[in-house]
């Protein structure tokens, strides 16, 4: 059976907000510094089936800007290749197509 996660896009209100939402929500080891960097080395290297379901994608990017953009790219890049992740992003009901 597959771990699920749920990321709240709407919980992630600043990037130090943002990266320790993950370290929350991910599970990650109590080492992890914040980074980037390391958010792409840890899933990665996840070897236990998961999906991650992303709601509230566009309000993160709206208040975190260019770095919501990295940090989405970074995890939808971990995503594709780690097969080992399923990413599913919910299109919110008012978000304009």
């Amino acid at each position: 059976m597959k771990k699920q996660v749920i990321l709240d896009g709407s919980q992630m209100k600043d990037e130090k907000g943002a990266m320790q939402y993950l370290a929350r929500v991910l599970k990650f080891p109590a080492g992890y510094k914040g980074k980037l960097e390391e958010v792409e080395d840890l899933l990665s290297s996840i070897d236990v089936p998961m999906d991650i379901i992303w709601l509230h994608h566009e309000v993160m990017m709206e208040k975190l800007g260019e770095f919501g953009e990295e940090l989405f790219e970074t995890v939808m890049a971990c995503a594709e290749e780690n097969d080992k992740i399923g990413l599913y992003v919910a299109k919110s009901l008012f978000e304009e197509e």
